[in-house]
């Protein structure tokens, strides 16, 4: 039986990491400073943390709590959104989404720090906006182009130009109209997130998930002002419809997946994470169940006729070539990060471990303060007809969210997919591409803390009527997200 949560006891968990955290960073700051230690492009002041240290209390401040204090009340007198129907419930977390990300990213300077990073054109993929003469001639030059691109363009494909083309066609041109863009589409996670979690727990998991994501640092810092938050979105439906396919309609739903993951990597190479994901889950799933071995092969073959289908597609319509552009997008981060990557045994154990780290701290210390124990019982626990394995099979149409405390056991879903989020996460930090910076660019793999800490939070406070757990970690949360605002500054 675990712990009830309380706003003092995870308060005094999130009180422990950090001390363990402050112990990291300086072993990592004395490393670095005195033995030579180099990681990717982060400083030895704030390591393992792409970011440096800027205290900064300025009147926009205001905002941010206005809004969050507005979003908690809202919380709380609706139970987390239970006494909602499904489109409510929906429409008030992506609302609540929009209003957080944009409020807290307006608390160093207003607006204009809506549209500050595109500005360093230089760097982002707005810099080469004006580069799109035509969709698929731009295509089919990409690879040749890439090296005389902003920075960031250089090592990502062609689809995160033409993602801030479009949106400045769409919106009606200029650096708002790529913001708003960036912002309006980062939005569509809240609602992936909720149908996963919905699939996976039921209405009363789907909407503490959405809660909880809506607030995690990673996800607020970073949304509504670097294309991480669009990148996000595709991903994170990659993972979601591949997981459906497994469940039912594997070739339909898997080659939507497949469809999902071929938009994935024409914006950003961070895809391979997501088709890791698919790849564990598939093999998880076939060695859990000899009965669905047939619908996995199903849905897997679906999903690589989707992916490579569009890939080829494109090739023929534009000339298009994803073999070259990966090519040239490899070398060409290979020489802006020479010499700061996995070139030494010691230097890719630090990167692995950090990368774990420092996703952790952008998914939230209590987030982790929850999901961690929860993981150790789930996998080594005992199971019991109170487990928290369970689904909720009630109404989902139009009726809210009965939160019932008698929702029937489910089997073995969840823990397959814990299992497969455990190893996704674990495999991804060693594999040798990601050298840090993953606060921001791993924001795609929040869900997968996320879910379980809702499902944890659920099976404490169903039939209850209580949501203390749910309130302390939501206030925690936005706690970390504004106080890492003010007194850090994260580039994005």
């Amino acid at each position: 039986m675990q712990r009830r949560l309380t706003f003092p006891s995870l308060s005094a968990q999130c009180g422990i990491i950090t001390a363990a955290l402050v112990g990291y960073h300086l072993v990592l700051r004395l490393l670095m400073t005195e033995h030579g230690l180099r990681l990717g492009a982060i400083s030895y002041k704030l390591a393992p943390l792409y970011a440096y240290w800027r205290p900064h209390l300025k009147g926009w401040l205001v905002l941010p709590v206005v809004v969050l204090a507005v979003y908690f009340w809202i919380l709380r007198r609706t139970r987390v959104a239970t006494s909602l129907t499904d489109r409510s419930a929906s429409a008030f977390f992506v609302l609540s989404f929009i209003a957080i990300t944009t409020s807290i990213a307006m608390l160093d300077g207003g607006l204009r720090s809506l549209i500050a990073p595109l500005l360093r054109t230089d760097l982002e993929y707005y810099g080469a906006v004006d580069r799109v003469q035509g969709v698929g001639e731009f295509l089919r030059d990409y690879p040749q182009r890439a090296e005389t691109m902003p920075m960031h363009a250089q090592v990502h494909p062609p689809g995160a130009v033409l993602f801030v083309w479009a949106a400045c066609k769409l919106f009606g041109g200029g650096p708002w109209a790529a913001a708003a863009g960036i912002i309006v589409f980062s939005s569509l996670a809240v609602l992936i997130v909720y149908r996963w979690a919905d699939r996976l727990g039921g209405p009363g998991v789907a909407r503490r998930a959405a809660a909880i994501f809506s607030l995690t640092p990673s996800v607020v810092l970073f949304s509504a002002t670097s294309m991480d938050g669009p990148f996000a979105v595709f991903l994170i439906a990659t993972m979601w419809l591949f997981w459906e396919s497994l469940e039912h309609r594997p070739i339909l739903i898997g080659l939507m997946a497949g469809l999902a993951g071929s938009a994935a990597a024409l914006t950003t190479y961070s895809v391979t994470v997501a088709l890791l994901f698919c790849g564990i889950a598939t093999c998880v799933r076939w060695l859990a169940s000899s009965k669905s071995r047939k619908s996995t092969v199903l849905a897997a073959a679906s999903a690589l006729v989707g992916f490579a289908g569009l890939h080829l597609l494109l090739w023929l319509a534009t000339g298009y070539n994803p073999i070259r552009m990966f090519l040239a997008a490899v070398a060409n981060s290979n020489h802006i990060m020479s010499g700061t990557r996995h070139e030494s045994p010691v230097r890719y154990v630090h990167i692995a471990v950090g990368n774990l780290v420092v996703f952790f701290i952008a998914a939230g210390l209590p987030c982790l303060a929850v999901w961690w124990p929860t993981i150790i019982h789930m996998l080594f626990g005992r199971s019991t007809g109170s487990s928290f394995l369970f689904r909720q099979d009630e109404q989902r149409s139009a009726a809210p969210c009965t939160n019932r405390g008698d929702e029937p056991v489910v089997t073995s879903e969840f823990k397959l997919f814990q299992v497969t989020a455990c190893l996704t996460l674990l495999v991804a930090a060693f594999v040798p591409v990601y050298v840090l910076e993953v606060e921001r660019v791993w924001m795609f793999l929040v869900p997968l803390v996320v879910i379980p800490v809702a499902i944890r939070l659920f099976e404490q406070e169903r039939g209850t009527g209580r949501i203390d757990g749910s309130t302390a970690v939501a206030v925690l949360l936005g706690a970390q997200t504004i106080l890492t605002e003010v007194l850090l500054a994260t580039y994005w």
